[in-house]
């Protein structure tokens, strides 16, 4: 009787610690290549993070709850961000918002979960050169991001 109690008790906790790892682990794989850099940006240091280049106000970033950036600047780097960001939309299901392509550089934005309260706001940028993924996670509403 006892070692069914254990055997509940230890399948209740793998119920709810196996979706809280995955969600840390999304980044394990980019987290450990050399070629790649990571960042996360928790949202208490949200506050000072403004792009003119992207568009992105003071008004956007008060409703961030966090970000990650990720960016690669060399060939293989490149090659394995496109290859992870390509797996990380089709599985998350994204809104596609704008694509822009123009002299080799490519810029995409993507929406996830856009009817809930938080939702993720993701822009990829890429060249034959250089990549990068901002993922910003919190309220964002896409009347607040201008691009020129």
């Amino acid at each position: 009787m006892k070692s069914k109690k254990k055997y509940i008790i230890a399948l209740l906790l793998m119920l709810v610690l196996v979706p809280t790892s995955a969600r840390r682990n999304e980044f394990r794989e980019i987290k450990q290549d050399k070629n790649i850099t990571y960042l996360h940006i928790p949202s208490f240091l949200t506050s000072g993070f403004v792009s003119k280049k992207i568009g992105i106000t003071k008004n956007t970033v008060t409703k961030v709850k966090g970000m990650h950036v990720i960016q690669a600047d060399n060939t293989k780097g490149v090659a394995h961000v496109d290859k992870w960001f390509r797996t990380y939309i089709d599985n998350k299901d994204a809104e596609p918002l704008v694509s822009a392509n123009q002299d080799g550089a490519n810029v995409e934005v993507y929406l996830l979960d856009s009817d809930k309260r938080i939702n993720k706001l993701i822009i990829y940028s890429q060249d034959k050169d250089e990549s990068c993924v901002l993922i910003m996670r919190g309220k964002v509403e896409v009347s607040d991001l201008k691009f020129d």
